[in-house]
């Protein structure tokens, strides 16, 4: 739409009504503020808005405003002052783009996002306890294998405790690994 000095609608096009649900005879002579306006913004935002407009001719940004129907919806607003010849503002030209769609794709792909880290720290918790739950019996089974060394032992016995040994060693190996695997990726892991 453009506007005049005041802030009045003078001009709409039909991509205003489309979006707003007004028709450009309800918008003429209306101030935006005074029948688009959310209601979700403070005075602040306004009046850093129109500061940005005095300063650099122009402001580019996100608001909420809100339709005929009541319904508050999200635009990429773009507002130019157009200049006279002494240097003053005359117009107004606003531009909006109705980003609903997007916000909503964006507030799926961020609920998705807290899903999947959710998940990814259940899983390195579920990693971090199963491996400490096999570690601890694990350690004493090594043990008692280094314990029965000690004894009396034929020779078929003593490759048999070689080699649960070295299995066992192996496994806890691997579970070490997954262990500062799962620290890792809870950003716990220290390296000393």
């Amino acid at each position: 739409f453009i506007a005049d000095s005041k802030g009045r609608i003078i001009r709409t096009n039909k991509a205003f009504t489309k979006i707003t649900g007004y028709t450009q005879t309800e918008a003429i002579g209306q101030n935006p503020r005074d029948f688009l306006k959310s209601g979700l913004h403070k005075k602040p935002f306004y009046d850093g808005m129109w500061q940005q407009i005095r300063l650099n001719g122009a402001w580019r940004g996100e608001i909420y405003n809100r339709r005929k129907n009541g319904e508050i919806f999200p635009e990429n607003l773009s507002i130019s002052a157009v200049y006279d010849e002494q240097g003053q503002s005359s117009h107004f030209i606003a531009h909006f783009t109705d980003i609903t769609e997007q916000k909503k794709n964006e507030e799926k792909l961020l609920k998705a996002r807290n899903q999947a880290e959710r998940a990814n720290e259940a899983k390195s918790r579920f990693l971090a306890t199963m491996s400490h739950e096999i570690r601890t019996p694990l350690g004493a089974v090594l043990g008692i294998l280094d314990m029965l060394k000690q004894t009396g032992l034929n020779q078929e016995q003593s490759n048999l405790v070689k080699t649960g040994e070295h299995s066992g060693k192996q496994l806890l190996e691997i579970i070490n690994t997954i262990l500062d695997f799962s620290r890792m990726k809870a950003g716990k892991l220290k390296i000393a």
